[in-house]
């Protein structure tokens, strides 16, 4: 047999006469064929395929692509199979170990790789898959439609091919990454219009990455831009009134009238600005006063509909600032603009209330379509409401600001309550901002531990103030202190005394000589001057905060 080889080796240069040896004789041996290896290969690059083989006593061959052509025999490469550009054996008589090079790895060179000889008198094979490595092939499936209502469900799942295991899935909506989604499927509930638009199913490997996309339309009933459900319109009796809206509707637009008060309605023009978007508008032409007022109007498409209110207006008032808070001395300042007619038709007041009770009426300072309420060293008796009034021949229309003030604590009364032989002295104040502390004190002394908050020895409670010739309820607080000594109550009052304080100041409270009447209850006390605390007043504190 080794005769045989030899002359194999002697004919190298017939190609036949060595493939045809060497069939025969592995034909006749028995083969043990190795473990198959997988090798991944980067388009365009050269792989290295290592034979584990040497050749001792026979060639080795390689074989490959397509369907196990031969290769080569040692170092010998077959000038017919066409690659003679790609492949190459590295490897010697010396070492007798022959490894297979192929460079520029294509699709057409991916497949099963052989190499094989004869050791033992037994055929040896070693093979070796090899894959193109190419990014991931994407698809992305929808349920149960790319079309959704509002309000429904819909979830999307990621198929994809990849011959790598090191892959990673993102999603993106309209480009952007959505968070905590790093897994094959999405769902989206209770869709809205937001979620409306193109779904990206990103998968990545080490050698690129594999997108699909899908579009998803949000079907919903149409929708208001840019401002409420209700319009005001400013109109002028025999003149029309215009009225627009900017409506999202993904469907056709039907609009009719349900609500008018007696004016010409006009027809609703439908305007396609683009991307679901329409401009709808129409008139109303008012008469007479009585066709002013709140006019309705019904948008249809076909998942629903809405409802629009206009409320037809003879002019528009504002104040500013519509609320504020003046800290006490300040000046308060109040501006008062109407629009669309002069002033010189229309006349102006405003009304000074607190919780619903008037207080008084004040006149701005008129220029142009502006009144101007100035109110200078503020203190608790301008706080309240502020309600700017203006009248033309027909309508009359107002607006209000809301004033707070700040001050330090106020008396509003002291009071005693003599029981069972003790007294109770309460002190009844109002506080904005809140009050921080209460202390008592006895010869100046402090005989309590400081009050920090509304509990059993300070309490909220309701304060009449006197504002103007009005006396108003406000909220207020109540500290009680009981006096141990029972022999001279008179006398044991007058040298207590009470602190209260918050962020702005202090109020301190000391107790003349006072009139008290040994009866259960509470009452009011007036001191020898003749002057009732409930008129040492300082603040109003307002009652809704």
């Amino acid at each position: 047999m080794p005769a045989t080889y030899a002359m194999a080796i002697d004919a190298m240069n017939s190609t036949w006469c060595i493939i045809f040896l060497a069939v025969s004789y592995f034909s006749h041996k028995s083969s043990t064929l190795a473990v198959k290896q997988t090798v991944f290969v980067e388009e365009g690059l050269t792989v290295d395929l290592s034979c584990p083989f040497q050749a001792v006593t026979n060639p080795i061959i390689w074989r490959g692509p397509p369907n196990l052509k031969r290769y080569s025999i040692d170092n010998k490469i077959n000038i017919y199979i066409g690659k003679l550009d790609k492949i190459s054996v590295k490897g010697n008589l010396t070492t007798q170990m022959y490894n297979l090079s192929i460079s520029n790895f294509t699709t057409t060179d991916a497949g099963l790789y052989r190499c094989e000889t004869i050791l033992n008198q037994t055929s040896k094979r070693h093979e070796i898959e090899v894959h193109l490595e190419v990014s991931p092939v994407v698809r992305v499936n929808i349920e149960p439609s790319s079309v959704v209502e509002e309000g429904h469900n819909f979830t999307l799942t990621c198929l994809y091919d990849s011959n790598t295991n090191e892959s990673v899935i993102r999603w993106k909506r309209n480009d952007k990454i959505l968070l905590n989604t790093q897994n094959r499927t999405l769902s989206v509930i209770n869709v809205s219009r937001e979620d409306a638009g193109k779904y990206c199913c990103e998968v990545a490997n080490r050698i690129g990455i594999g997108t699909d996309v899908i579009n998803i339309t949000v079907l919903y009933k149409p929708r208001v831009m840019g401002h409420s459900n209700t319009l005001e319109i400013e109109s002028d009796f025999e003149k029309p009134s215009f009225i627009s809206f900017i409506i999202a509707s993904g469907t056709k637009l039907n609009i009719s009238w349900t609500i008018f008060r007696g004016g010409k309605i006009g027809y609703w023009n439908v305007q396609d600005i683009g991307e679901e978007i329409f401009n709808v508008s129409s008139t109303i032409f008012p008469l007479e006063k009585s066709h002013l007022g709140q006019y309705s109007v019904r948008v249809r498409n076909k998942i629903g509909g809405i409802d629009l209110n206009i409320e037809l207006v003879g002019f528009k008032v504002n104040v500013f600032p519509s609320k504020l808070i003046c800290n006490v001395t300040n000046v308060i300042e109040l501006t008062c603009n109407v629009s669309q007619y002069i002033t010189s038709n229309l006349s102006n007041i405003w009304i000074h209330s607190y919780d619903g009770t008037e207080i008084r009426s004040l006149q701005g300072s008129i220029k142009k379509r502006s009144s101007k309420l100035q109110i200078p060293s503020c203190d608790y008796r301008d706080a309240g409401t502020y309600r700017c009034i203006w009248k033309s021949s027909t309508i009359v229309q107002s607006c209000s600001s809301t004033i707070h003030v700040q001050s330090h604590p106020v008396l509003t009364s002291v009071q005693t309550l003599i029981h069972n032989g003790k007294t109770t002295i309460k002190v009844r104040f109002v506080s904005f901002p809140p009050p921080l502390e209460v202390l008592w004190f006895y010869k100046d002394t402090i005989v309590s531990k400081p009050i920090l908050s509304v509990g059993k020895s300070l309490q909220k409670t309701g304060v009449k103030v006197q504002i103007k010739t009005n006396t108003i309820l406000v909220n207020g607080y109540v500290t009680s202190y009981q006096i141990k000594e029972t022999k001279s109550p008179a006398s044991a009052v007058e040298h207590y005394s009470c602190k209260v304080r918050n962020i702005i100041g202090n109020l301190d409270v000391s107790f003349p000589e006072l009139n008290i009447t040994r009866k259960e209850g509470l009452r009011n006390n007036t001191s020898k001057t003749g002057c009732t605390l409930l008129q040492i007043l300082d603040l109003m504190l307002p009652l809704k905060q």
